[in-house]
């Protein structure tokens, strides 16, 4: 219970609610009715409203003290859903048993009813469910690290494997991709010129024979973008879908780049080589023609023929550098859109292991949170999960990473995890660990089997523990009272297990040799294979038992000297019980032979008598509350054993009040009342004229037998006056 000024009502109110119900447990058929307002109705209550009541405490015997009301409402749900269903019929005779002996009062004290009732209830379960959450998402780590971690090939080796079989190798002496675009001779060669004008046939030589048309090779570019992107994507899709595939298929990637820029690097440095030279070529062929165009005279005709012989020979040397150059521009650019290619497929890559990623350290921090909380979620379960939690264990061959990759061949493989949601391939994953054959042992572990294989001194110390966390809140004693008990309070425990037949705890009564001297244990098969409930009920027991009633009493006290009647329901019938002189503890044990002189004193001086008016016994006492114009009269009961009973109970108030009736009486003379009077009832008695002269009852004598109560103590009376008067 909470501290603090918002809290201080809460014990007062609690110990006048509880007077108010042990104040209606008393009551009786003939009781006056006690007058219950609530909202606009008003009920009238003269009988015993229910046979006991639950009560609950924040500690029991064994002083575990609960301070968090959670603990409560999760011991109280489970109490209620266990002792209303799986042992219900375990418990059913026990009830009808306890039923009768609160009928009979044999666990009654000094006629205070016993009705105040406790519970406790604990279970043993395995949480089996957390230890294979543990184990899918270690599962699911080894799974998610086959897929990115490496061991299985050699990506550099699969990747040069890739290019070559491709023929996209520009570097090691390769010339696949310049060669795929032109061969580097032109396609004709320069044989002669115009040996007065070369400069025109060497122009249209350079114009038809040095390049290739754009479009005819914009085409063949084309078709090699479409061919490597298909087969680079066969190549990503195949390997991705394999043990170790988002390793290899990043580290695959990283050496076609590698490659592609080694290769590009080499088409750069070839293009600057083939720019420099063209560079001397051009100027090399204008210097050869202007010298062929200066060459002239008849005398001069073979120097002639040689310079254009070398002005042919130049120009194919040009024509030829400039293919070079022009195939080799090509590959660059081919090189350039596959370098953005593999870039692209980077990025996709990369999605895939930040998903894998994400998902391996969710999993990590879902590990570390489920093995913490088991066998922490409640005071009242003992979770035999605990002692497992830090053994779960996954192998790397367990998850079998094949059979994972095949079943994910209809939503596309794995590189469909790029851009799936992270919870869907959350899904994929926990639905393939949770279906691993370690995943379902777990699932199907049965409790019994786990109690069993326990060792004798594990299994002791587990329902020791279950035995303690099911005592009841509901601590009490007997405050000397215990002489007076007719029979001790029923004590039993229900034991729900999975299969009564089987089970260890009861096939070796070994649960009940942790339980000394209680013999009230019942088995009940309840078909739960995760757990064992143990249900514990103590009661009935007189309200003044209960430990915490002394401690309400000083705040209850408190707040009743400043707003009387406040802690209780209804004001009206707290004064009743003022007036009744009502209270939870039992009275001082009273002498019996004082208390028939007290009773005979009431009566022989009218102090007790019977009113036909109202038809009941009453007696003249302040004490008690007698109003003045009724003459101090107050109502005793109905019946003559209803007004003793009713003398006896507040004969502690009477006593001094007839003391001072009984002095008052006794004036010295010889017609000294206190003298006169109890020789006129010893005469009676002895001639039996007792009943007519002096019992004060208006049953007719004739019928008296009929009413055995009064009859026996009417003949009490008698044998009490002739022996003692």
């Amino acid at each position: 219970m909470s501290q603090g000024s918002g809290m201080r009502r809460v014990r007062a109110n609690a110990l006048g609610s509880l007077i108010d119900v042990d104040f209606l447990t008393h009551l009786d058929p003939k009781s006056e009715p006690v007058e219950i307002k609530w909202l606009n109705t008003v009920q009238r209550v003269n009988t015993r409203p229910f046979t006991a009541m639950y009560l609950i405490d924040n500690k029991n015997a064994g002083n575990d003290v609960f301070t968090d009301i959670d603990s409560l409402c999760e011991m109280i749900s489970l109490a209620l859903v266990t002792s209303a269903g799986e042992l219900s019929v375990a418990a059913a005779s026990t009830s009808d048993n306890i039923a009768k002996d609160i009928a009979d009062g044999v666990m009654d004290i000094a006629r205070k009813k016993a009705w105040a009732a406790g519970f406790g209830v604990s279970e043993i379960v395995y949480d089996a469910a957390s230890l294979r959450r543990i184990y899918a998402c270690k599962a699911a780590q080894q799974l998610l690290a086959h897929l990115t971690n490496g061991g299985c090939d050699d990506p550099s080796n699969i990747a040069n494997a890739w290019i070559d079989n491709e023929r996209i190798r520009e570097n090691q002496g390769k010339d696949d991709v310049i060669d795929f675009f032109m061969r580097p001779a032109p396609k004709y060669l320069l044989e002669e010129v115009d040996q007065a004008s070369p400069k025109g046939d060497v122009q249209q030589y350079l114009s038809g024979a040095a390049k290739e048309p754009a479009a005819e090779l914009d085409n063949k570019l084309a078709e090699l973008k479409a061919r490597i992107g298909a087969s680079l994507t066969d190549l990503i899709n195949k390997q991705l879908n394999r043990p170790c595939g988002v390793y290899l298929t990043e580290h695959i990637l990283h050496a076609v780049q590698k490659q592609v820029a080694l290769c590009d690097n080499e088409m750069e440095q070839e293009i600057k080589e083939k720019e420099e030279l063209l560079v001397r070529q051009k100027a090399g062929l204008g210097s050869t023609i202007k010298e062929l165009e200066e060459c002239t005279g008849f005398f001069k005709r073979g120097q002639r023929k040689e310079l254009a012989a070398q002005v042919c020979d130049e120009a194919v040397q040009q024509a030829t550098t400039e293919r070079e150059l022009q195939r080799r521009r090509y590959a660059r650019m081919f090189y350039r859109w596959l370098t953005t290619e593999v870039g692209d497929r980077f990025d996709l890559i990369n999605k895939i292991i930040s998903n894998l990623r994400t998902l391996q350290t969710q999993y990590t921090d879902t590990i570390a949170t489920v093995a913490q909380n088991i066998g922490r979620g409640s005071f009242f379960q003992e979770d035999l999960a605990t002692a497992e939690v830090n053994s779960v264990d996954c192998t790397p061959d367990e998850v079998a990473v094949t059979n994972f990759i095949n079943k994910l061949g209809a939503t596309g493989g794995v590189q469909a995890f790029a851009t799936m949601p992270l919870q869907q391939i959350d899904d994929f994953v926990r639905a393939y660990v949770y279906d691993l054959p370690k995943a379902k042992a777990y699932a199907a572990a049965n409790i019994d089997d786990v109690l069993a294989a326990l060792s004798p001194e594990a299994l002791e110390g587990v329902c020791k523990r279950a035995i303690r966390k099911a005592m009841p809140l509901f601590p009490y004693h007997y405050h000397g009272f215990d002489a007076q008990r007719r029979a001790q309070p029923s004590d039993y425990y229900y034991v729900g297990v999975n299969d009564h037949k089987h089970s260890i705890l009861r096939t070796a009564d070994y649960f009940k040799e942790l339980i000394p001297g209680r013999s009230n244990v019942a088995f009940a098969s309840t078909g739960a294979k995760d757990r064992v409930i143990i249900y514990h009920q103590v009661g009935v027991v007189p309200l003044f038992c209960l430990s915490a009633v002394d401690g309400y009493r000083t705040e209850y006290d408190q707040i009743g000297e400043n707003k009387e009647h406040t802690s209780h329901w209804d004001a009206q019938m707290c004064r009743r019980m003022q007036r009744e002189r009502y209270g939870i503890l039992p009275k001082d044990e009273v002498d019996r032979k004082e208390a028939m002189e007290m009773w005979l004193t009431a009566l022989m001086f009218g102090i007790m008598d019977f009113d036909p008016a109202k038809d009941c016994y009453t007696i003249r006492s302040r004490a008690l509350g007698g109003a003045a114009m009724r003459g101090f009269r107050v109502e005793a009961g109905h019946s003559r054993k209803e007004a003793f009973d009713f003398f006896m109970d507040n004969i502690d108030a009477l006593k001094p009040e007839l003391a001072r009736e009984l002095s008052d009486l006794n004036r010295p003379g010889p017609d000294n009342p206190a003298v006169r009077v109890p020789e006129q009832v010893k005469a009676s008695a002895t001639d039996g004229s007792y009943y007519s002269a002096f019992s004060r009852c208006p049953i007719a004598v004739e019928h008296l037998e009929s009413y055995p109560d009064d009859f026996e103590l009417i003949n009490k009376e008698i044998e009490y006056i002739i022996d003692n008067f």
